[in-house]
Parts: C-alpha cells; sequence; structure tokens
C-alpha cells in the first residue's frame, strides 16, 4: 500500500520533467548538419580539396593554375549576403563576398572568385562577371567537382586557415599568395523536398518538405514563356542548377556539350531560364520572357534576396543521372499535366514554352502532342546528399584527376610512408618541416631527418609531398617536393 501510494506521488513530477525537455528540445532547434567542406591554397599549384568527414581527411580534386591577389567591385546581388560568405554558386564559377565598400553615394560589394579551367578566357557572348586579378584560375573543368556535387550553397561561411585553426574570412580580408581558404557547407534543419512554382500571374510558389508539409513563399508576379543563352549552360545539363546567388535561380534547359570549342564559339551550346525576386528583378530593369519573376510587387527593398530557400544555403548544384535522388532537378508538367522532365531547347527561344513551340518540339522528337496551355507549373526538386553519395563522388573525382595529372612514374601507395628529407648540407639545416600539399605535418631537428607519414589520414588521390630545410634564422636551405598517389580505399 506504501508503495503504490509513493509510486502516484511520483507520476506529476515525472510529467513536469517530461515536458520540460520536450521545452527545451522545442526551444533549440535541431542543428545544421556539416555536409562538406572545400581547402584552396592560394598559390600556383595549391590543391583544390575537399573533406566529406569535417576536415579529418581531404582529398585533392584539382590545383589552382594562377592565383588571386585582389577583391573587385563585383555583381550587384553580391549586397544581399554578409562579409565573408559564398555570394554565388554556379557552374562557370563561385563567388566569395569579401567586403562592400563605398563607391560614391552607393556601396558596391567586393568578391573573389574560384573559376574553371574553361573559363580562364573569357567567351564570346559572356555576360557574367569577369574575374580578373580577384580569380582563383584552376584546372578544374565547369560543371565537375567544386563546380558540381561540392559547389558550395549561398551563404557558406569561408575562413582562412592559420597552422590549425579556421578563423572566418570576415569583411577587411584581401587575398595573398599562400593563403589557405576554407570553405564549409552545411545542410539547414529546414531542408526542403521541393519548391513548386504555378506559372502563372499570381501563382503560389510553395515549399514542400519531406513530411508533407507546406510553406506558401510568395507569388510569382511574371511567369516564364521562353528561354535564353546563359554562361555556363553547356556544361549544366537538362533541368539542371546553373546558377543560385542571392537574387538569381538559373536552370538548364541545354544539354551537356562535349564539343572541344570554347562556349559561344560554334553553333550555339547555352539555354536556360531564370527565376528572379522582385527587388532585384525591379534593379536589373528585368522583364523578358526568359525570367520569372516572384515576390512583393513594387517592392521597394530587399524581401526574398539573400533569404532561403530560393536565394540563399539551400540550392547548389548537385546532379548525377544515375543517382535522381542525390541530384537537384527541375520538372515540368504541361497543360496541367503530370510532371516531366524539363525540355531540352538551347538558344534564344522566347516562346519556348507556349503551345505552339512545344508542339513543334514534340513533333521534331516523334511525339504527336496537342499542347493548349503551355508549361503551367515548374519545380525543383531537391537532393538527399546523403554521405555514402558524397563519399562515393569524392572518390570517383578524386580518381580522374589523379589519373589525369600524375606521370607514369608516379608512386602509388598505402599505409605508411617515411619520408627521408636527404638535404644537401645537413650541417647548414638546423631543422627540417614535412608538408603534404601545403599543410605542416612535422618538424624535426634531429638527423637523419625522417617522418613516418599515415597516408590514411588524407583521401584517395593525387597529393604533393614537400620538404624544407632551414638554418637557425629561419633561412631556406633546401627545397624539394613531389607527387605521390595514395590508394588506400578498395574500389
Amino acid at each position: 500500500m506504501n508503495s503504490q501510494t509513493s509510486t502516484n506521488n511520483q507520476q506529476p513530477a515525472f510529467r513536469w520533467l517530461a515536458i520540460s525537455l520536450l521545452v527545451i528540445l522545442l526551444a533549440f532547434p535541431v542543428s545544421a548538419e556539416e555536409l562538406f567542406r572545400l581547402r584552396i591554397t592560394n598559390e600556383s599549384g595549391g590543391a583544390v580539396e575537399v573533406s566529406v568527414d569535417e576536415g579529418r581527411a581531404f582529398s585533392i580534386v584539382g590545383r589552382v593554375t594562377k592565383p588571386a591577389l585582389s577583391a573587385i567591385a563585383s555583381f550587384g546581388a553580391a549586397a544581399y549576403v554578409p562579409p565573408g560568405v559564398i555570394a554565388a554558386t554556379a557552374i562557370h564559377g563561385i563567388r566569395i563576398k569579401t567586403i562592400q565598400m563605398a563607391d560614391g553615394a552607393s556601396r558596391a560589394p567586393m568578391t573573389i572568385s574560384i573559376v574553371p579551367s574553361e573559363f580562364s578566357r573569357i567567351p564570346k557572348g559572356y555576360g557574367g562577371m569577369e574575374a580578373s586579378s580577384s580569380g582563383m584560375y584552376t584546372d578544374i573543368p565547369a560543371g565537375t567537382a567544386i563546380f558540381r556535387t561540392f559547389a558550395p550553397f549561398v551563404g557558406s561561411p569561408v575562413y582562412l586557415q592559420e597552422n590549425d585553426r579556421l578563423r572566418h574570412l570576415g569583411e577587411n580580408y584581401k587575398p595573398a599568395a599562400g593563403d589557405t581558404l576554407v570553405v564549409v557547407t552545411e545542410r539547414p534543419a529546414k531542408w526542403p523536398a521541393a519548391v513548386e512554382f504555378e506559372n502563372h500571374v499570381g501563382g503560389a510558389v510553395t515549399a514542400v518538405y519531406p513530411d508533407g508539409s507546406k510553406d506558401e513563399i510568395t507569388k510569382v508576379i511574371w511567369p516564364v514563356s521562353g528561354v535564353g543563352r546563359y554562361d555556363g549552360a553547356s556544361y549544366t545539363g537538362v533541368g539542371c542548377i546553373n546558377t543560385n546567388h542571392g537574387g538569381v535561380l538559373t536552370i538548364s534547359t541545354a544539354p551537356i556539350s562535349d564539343s572541344p570549342l570554347f562556349e559561344g564559339d560554334g553553333p550555339e551550346r547555352r539555354g536556360g531560364f531564370m527565376v528572379q525576386p522582385s527587388y532585384h528583378a525591379t534593379t536589373q530593369g528585368i522583364r523578358v520572357p526568359q525570367v520569372m519573376i516572384i515576390g512583393p510587387e513594387n517592392a521597394t527593398s530587399a524581401v526574398l534576396e539573400g533569404k532561403p530557400p530560393l536565394f540563399y544555403g539551400n540550392i547548389a548544384l548537385a546532379y548525377d543521372p544515375t543517382d535522381p535522388a542525390n541530384s537537384y532537378r527541375a520538372q515540368v508538367r504541361i497543360d496541367g499535366g503530370e510532371w516531366e522532365r524539363a525540355p531540352e531547347i538551347t538558344g534564344r527561344v522566347d516562346d519556348a514554352f507556349k503551345p505552339g513551340k512545344l508542339a513543334t518540339y514534340f513533333a521534331a522528337r516523334g511525339k504527336k502532342r496537342a499542347v493548349k496551355t503551355g508549361v503551367t507549373h515548374i519545380r525543383v526538386l531537391f537532393p538527399k546528399l546523403d554521405h555514402a553519395f558524397l563519399t562515393s563522388q569524392l572518390r570517383k573525382c578524386a580518381g580522374i584527376y589523379s589519373s589525369s595529372t600524375v606521370a607514369g612514374g608516379a608512386k602509388v601507395i598505402s599505409g605508411t610512408l617515411t619520408i627521408n628529407a636527404a638535404i644537401k648540407d645537413s650541417l647548414a639545416a638546423s631543422y627540417v618541416t614535412f608538408l603534404v600539399d601545403g599543410q605542416v605535418v612535422a618538424i624535426t631537428n634531429s638527423s637523419p631527418y625522417s617522418y613516418d607519414w599515415d597516408s590514411c589520414r588524407v583521401g584517395d588521390g593525387v597529393h604533393t609531398i614537400e620538404v624544407r630545410g632551414s638554418d637557425d634564422a629561419g633561412n631556406p636551405v633546401s627545397r624539394k617536393s613531389t607527387q605521390i598517389v595514395v590508394k588506400n580505399s578498395k574500389r
């Protein structure tokens, strides 16, 4: 009897504790999940690396061919994001916001850029920002590696690596040769499964979440009815994301081209359309068939600009034709029918999404199809980006880079490698520094100047080992580097 009474008296206390824990959980939202991070050494030959395990191991996916030496006045939409973050992610280049500089009565945003190999020269008909001296030019092809699966979200924070510490870039950063930048990309706690657009004036723009819940974001002011020529679209793929920044979402309607010509040379291979928030569209003076405008009518300040889920922190470039669930994909509904693949259209076609052109499009592909209204709905499907996919993609990117850049005589290693300094003038050398991909891994002042390096600390692929001998004053007396290929994983 006493035992039963004691249990009953404790029940309110347990109930109160459970309620208190629930209140605490609701008060503190689930934190974001790190997906991957990039590390780029801003010097000629500097490694471009990716990690999918929060920076414990990196794999090289490319190298810098020319470093950035300045920040320059940039595209206007960079003003919608704070300093020290990714301002734009695109198949043809990544922009990093550094500072908002005074420029007369206005304030011009300043950026530095990471540039793929095909855009080391400006293509014909190029309409984007020219990186010039602000560019970290790379040997990575457009539409691959950091310009595809490992492209960061707009708003991803950028850090300057100083020894083993990361310092946020802030707004006073000026790039210098030898700097190492780290970009951390996180999946937000509230991650959509899709965003849907009703393609007519007053149509709803709705975010759909994995649990089936929905949020109406805004309304369509100006529907899209055509496609146009957008930079980088020939490297993007039909229905794939081409560009995202604080004032633009660009979707390609062009297939990935295998032409050896630069974009803009030869037959037109670009095609796509845009979604823009209303205030930014007003500042650009844009009301054309190729651009859908969304948001409050007659906006006098930024409302959707630089905000999730469309213009900050959610959209990048991931796409793998063999893995739709881990790909961003744009689909359409024609005449309100079922969702289907976006049409494949290149060049400028102002009425590409209207009945006449769509009927012609299908007929040319052997499909007789009556079209009454045209494209009535558009949606962007968001990927899972699970760890298995990212790991597999990184292995693939590192392997491709390894096979394309390493000479046949390069040493393939696994496990532990003993690095011997072989200092020519051992009397002059007071200490020896061992570096892997520009990062110090060991320092010794004891002969015979060797170090046992565990290659499992880095990802598979090409890596550069460097040995530097220095005198008492820190002056170099010897320096030697070599490339090796790490292969620890079973593929």
